[in-house]
């Protein structure tokens, strides 16, 4: 993900298991694999917190002029 490398914010069209979409701003830190799954690893601005969003589920990616410092 280049948005990841160049510590670029995204903006994700997310659906949730339930089919419900919403839009999230996350800067996103690296994807890493779980029981088989991808998932994106990032700071959710939506629920201020870290997160862990399912790859399979992301609708849409648009990379942000907003940059940011990854974690160590």
């Amino acid at each position: 993900m280049q948005a990841r490398s160049n510590h670029r914010r995204v903006r994700l069209c997310y659906r949730s298991e339930s089919g419900s979409q919403w839009l999230i701003q996350a800067d996103p830190w690296a994807v890493v694999i779980r029981h088989g799954r991808w998932y994106l690893l990032c700071r959710s601005h939506r629920a201020d917190a870290q997160r862990a969003y399912r790859i399979d589920r992301v609708r849409d990616v648009e990379p942000l002029d907003a940059t940011f410092t990854p974690p160590a």
